[in-house]
């Protein structure tokens, strides 16, 4: 039988806590802090058979004896069968409300943090007290505008997790109003400059650009996290922060969670043999002094846990580092561009849009009612462009290689042993 967590805590521990989080004193009586320090008394309690949040008032207006009390009446009044008194329910409780059933999705906690980080520093300032059935779309706009041009994808992914949130508390009665944070609001919001395009190398030197990061002196794993990138046409964080747990080896194919992914949608991506062997030098990188996790992964079948590129510590590889190397090596572009040289080779070789367009993990379709209609992800048809492009990627230039711009045959030696 499990413990019954009972006056977990005491007058001094609450009083010194100050890490965000929540903590149990027991019998659904928590106390949560969020990023600015902030101490607040809520209740778990089941009303109308569905589980709820119930404040119980910050502290130290509220001490701990006092929330105590205050949640030993509640519980009696809900055994009794007499109506606890109405609690509003604001934009921030809502919001913790969805996101602790949302975010246990994420196979990162990261993800998780960031949903959290973005609501508390943008929406709640403005919207975390209001109730979330008085909200209007003015109020939202108030949140958005002034990030709307100086942190646009920040501004962007707020709009769509206040977005979430409202949908939230529409389904469950908490609202009747239409969701005020819908995409009915863009056409409030300014428009914003046009698009600066990635600078991206032409496709016919994407070979000898790969051959120069592969002999340069950066990380193993940073060296080969770039080429996933490459052979792969994802966008850096994707490759980035690649799992183990994402690789079917039998299938040949990489599932990019939709949390990790710019529209919000699972991408499956078919891997070349390039890819797999890309892979199967990471798992040596990484396992170079155990040697039967690098049996198994020369055979293919590592069942590794957790990032597949990372640092020496363990950590996420950063935008930054493949920015810095790219441009340490002289190379005429971004790490983003590579997936703009990629679509100019598939228009240059009598690759379908369609084709194209989904493996660069766009929306297929002109359309809503077209895209409505097209289920599938081409996934066979971009198995064979893949491995085309990977095969393009790592076949000598005609005229051979560029003089690199450090010492390739110092770091050829080097990178055998690696």
């Amino acid at each position: 039988m499990p413990k019954i967590l009972k006056n977990e805590l005491n007058p001094r521990t609450v009083a010194t806590l100050s890490k965000a989080g929540k903590y149990n004193d027991g019998g659904g009586l928590i106390l949560r802090i969020d990023q600015q320090g902030n101490k607040v008394w809520i209740q778990r309690v089941i009303l109308d058979g569905r589980e709820t949040m119930r404040g119980l008032g910050s502290y130290p207006a509220v001490s701990l004896a006092d929330a105590r009390r205050a949640s030993a009446e509640l519980k009696e009044r809900i055994k009794t069968g007499t109506p606890p008194e109405p609690d509003v329910m604001t934009f921030a409780v809502a919001a913790e409300q969805f996101l602790e059933g949302w975010t246990r999705q994420f196979k990162s906690p990261k993800h998780a943090l960031d949903w959290e980080k973005s609501l508390r520093s943008h929406a709640f300032p403005a919207i975390g007290d209001k109730p979330i059935d008085e909200i209007t779309t003015g109020e939202v706009l108030a949140v958005l505008t002034p990030i709307w041009y100086t942190v646009p994808v920040m501004a962007t992914r707020v709009r769509q997790r206040i977005e979430k949130v409202f949908d939230w508390a529409i389904l469950h009665n908490y609202r009747e109003k239409a969701n005020p944070a819908g995409k009915h609001i863009l056409t409030a919001l300014p428009k914003r400059r046009p698009t600066e395009h990635h600078k991206a190398l032409p496709y016919a030197e994407v070979p000898n650009a790969l051959r120069t990061i592969e002999l340069s002196t950066s990380l193993p794993l940073t060296r080969l996290a770039f080429r996933f990138m490459v052979l792969t046409a994802v966008r850096s964080g994707e490759a980035r922060l690649a799992d183990w747990a994402e690789i079917d080896w039998e299938q040949r194919t990489w599932t990019i969670p939709a949390e990790r992914m710019k529209m919000g949608r699972e991408h499956r991506v078919p891997l070349s043999d390039q890819a797999l062997d890309t892979l199967r030098d990471a798992a040596r990188v990484v396992h170079i002094h155990r040697r039967k996790q690098r049996e198994d992964a020369d055979a293919g079948n590592s069942t590794d846990a957790g990032l597949i590129f990372h640092t020496s510590t363990g950590g996420e590889i950063t935008s930054a580092a493949f920015s810095h190397m790219v441009q340490r090596l002289g190379l005429d572009a971004v790490p983003h561009g590579f997936r703009s040289s990629f679509r100019s080779w598939c228009a240059e070789h009598s690759v379908l849009r369609e084709v194209a367009e989904a493996s660069l993990s766009h929306l297929l379709g002109d359309n809503p009612a077209e895209t409505a209609y097209l289920r599938t992800d081409l996934l066979e048809q971009r198995r064979a462009v893949m491995q085309a492009w990977a095969d393009f990627c790592t076949t000598r230039p005609p005229g051979g290689y560029k003089e690199m711009s450090e010492e390739p045959e110092e770091n050829a030696l080097r990178l055998a042993a690696d």
